[in-house]
């Protein structure tokens, strides 16, 4: 049997095979089913990703960068040894609402 490709839905490498039937573990997503293994795994590797789940994986990343960025940008330097928030106005306990509006104005440019 040829290796075979990652999820096209979750990217997952837990991919089970039975009889002529080939899916993902993870998120049970089942691919095409062929007259023999070998097809079963041709038709798997080739299948092209739906449309909706790779926006969806795409809005995934961009969100997942943003809220790394806020949290590299905000949470450290906000508990410096001071105990002000980055901005100076409060204590570091009140920080939450610094991190949350930070967040919007990344996530949300056009607000």
């Amino acid at each position: 049997m040829s290796e075979l490709k990652p999820c096209p839905f979750c990217n997952s490498t837990n991919i089970g095979t039975f009889d002529k039937v080939i899916w993902c573990v993870d998120c049970y997503a089942e691919g095409p089913s062929g007259r023999d293994e070998e097809r079963c795994v041709t038709l798997w590797n080739t299948r092209a990703p739906d449309p909706a789940v790779t926006a969806l994986q795409a809005e995934v990343a961009r969100l997942r960068a943003g809220l790394t960025a806020i949290w590299d940008d905000t949470y450290p330097r906000s508990h410096q040894l001071n105990g002000q928030c980055k901005h100076g106005q409060h204590t570091h306990e009140q920080c939450e609402e610094c991190i949350w509006d930070y967040a919007h104005s990344i996530l949300n440019p056009k607000d």
